[in-house]
């Protein structure tokens, strides 16, 4: 008889012989197998368990951080979005004069900053500039000693700035103006009186405390005028009679004067042409009324 001489110590020995009881028991194998499936399904149910609430607890602590994040910028703005800082004036004033320059702009219009006399002295070299209008802010007569040395400057409204004789004086020597809007000054009828050297100003819109029904002569000589508003001026039917004999009048504002009903008729009989506001409105005796539309 021969000698088994297989080490069954060995496991690759040992799996031949595994193989060989599995061969002769088909049925206890399919058994074993059935039991070793059922085994890992078992196991593998709390791993995936696992990895489903992993997954919705991250969702939801992405979702907190979301939530609570927003509530804090929103009561907290400026702790993300830095403060913007506004622009000094000055600067802003700069910035407009760069434009000015770079474009051979020709208007100038300050309106939503305050502007003071040391800023308007810088636009002595704007050659090209024919509109200047300051509606915020205020200008005095230093202010404008520079504007005779602007050639080709038409139109100026200073609003809020209480214009001396002085200033009117420098004004005058601005040959090419048309257009005279100072509706805060501080002038008396003299300083209107040299406005006579501007050879073709054409329209005058003024009010001063200082102004009486005199000026009403200084403004007749201004043989060049088209349009007169007077604010505030306490003219009389006289002072109208020397108004509305300027040659070229085409337009004439009074606000608050002291002209009568008779005074009315005599100016609506006698120059129909005139187109009045009496008041910023038409008087009732004027052929011409007629509603005014925003």
């Amino acid at each position: 008889m021969a000698k088994d001489f297989t080490d069954k110590s060995d496991p690759a020995n040992a799996s031949d012989d595994d193989a060989a009881s599995n061969a002769a028991n088909p049925d206890a194998t399919s058994a074993d197998a059935t039991s070793a499936d059922a085994n890992s399904d078992e196991a593998a149910k709390p791993s995936k368990f696992r990895s489903k609430g992993w997954g919705i607890g991250v969702m939801i602590l992405v979702v907190a951080i979301a939530y609570f994040g927003y509530r804090w910028t929103q009561s907290n703005p400026n702790s993300i979005t830095p403060e913007r800082i506004e622009p000094s004036p000055q600067e802003k004033f700069d910035q407009i004069r760069e434009r000015l320059v770079k474009d051979e702009a020709t208007a100038l219009q300050i309106d939503d900053f305050e502007i003071n006399d040391s800023m308007l002295l810088q636009i002595k070299d704007l050659e090209a500039l024919e509109t200047l209008i300051v509606d915020k802010g205020r200008i005095t007569d230093e202010g404008i000693v520079h504007l005779p040395t602007l050639p080709n400057l038409q139109l100026v409204r200073l609003r809020y700035s209480p214009i001396t004789d002085v200033g009117m004086a420098t004004l005058a020597k601005c040959s090419s103006l048309w257009y005279v809007n100072l509706p805060h000054a501080q002038c008396t009828a003299t300083g209107v009186q040299s406005l006579t050297a501007i050879p073709q100003l054409r329209q005058l819109r003024i009010a001063s405390p200082k102004l009486g029904n005199e000026v009403t002569r200084e403004i007749a000589a201004i043989k060049s005028l088209r349009g007169v508003h007077l604010i505030d001026i306490p003219v009389t039917n006289d002072g109208l009679k020397s108004l509305a004999s300027l040659p070229y009048l085409e337009s004439l504002y009074l606000d608050n004067s002291l002209v009568t009903e008779s005074g009315w008729r005599w100016l609506y009989t006698n120059y129909p042409q005139i187109h009045v506001h009496v008041n910023q409105e038409h008087h009732d005796y004027d052929p011409k009324a007629h509603v005014h539309h925003d």
